[in-house]
């Protein structure tokens, strides 16, 4: 039986991110819009991983990419129009709401801030199959993030920043 697992609480959420790219056996695919602090410790230090990010957009904090770009085992790529937040592993995928920041998962203080959800679809599950396939479309279409685009982002991030925490309308 094919099973997916709706997923509404912010520590469930980060929990089987964690487990789908630590416990891969083979590569995993992380494409997810925004990057922010503490996302980095996501990120096995052994196994193969490929990760795409909206570098583009100031929601990506630019040092984040950085230094997982350092770790030889993963490579990292771009696609300025992405706004998905997946992750894929031999383990099952995730697919939801929650951008890789603290403010959504809270990734170092377990307080995430947003109200995220998403799903779980064990390895089995054609569903996760096709995101799987979905994945190396993508994978195709971005580009490789190199040092210019690197210093370009920081640059940006400096004058445009968002906030990693919600907006809060002022009354």
């Amino acid at each position: 039986m094919e099973r997916t697992t709706f997923l509404s609480d912010t520590n469930e959420i980060l929990d089987t991110i964690k487990r789908l790219l630590h416990d891969a056996e083979d590569d995993y695919g992380i494409a997810v819009a925004f990057w922010g602090k503490g996302a980095e410790t996501l990120i096995p230090s052994d196994g193969s991983g490929k990760i795409i990010c909206n570098l583009g957009h100031p929601g990506t904090n630019p040092h984040v990419i950085e230094k997982i770009r350092s770790n030889a085992n993963v490579s990292v790529r771009y696609l300025d129009s992405l706004h998905a937040k997946v992750v894929v592993s031999d383990q099952g995928s995730f697919v939801g709401s929650s951008n890789l920041s603290e403010a959504a998962l809270g990734i170092t203080t377990s307080i995430g801030e947003w109200r995220e959800a998403g799903v779980f679809l064990e390895p089995s599950n054609m569903a996760a199959k096709n995101a799987w396939s979905w994945f190396e479309a993508l994978w195709k279409m971005a580009s490789p993030v190199e040092d210019a685009d690197i210093a370009k982002a920081a640059a940006r991030w400096e004058s445009e920043a968002l906030s990693e925490r919600p907006y809060r309308r002022s009354d």
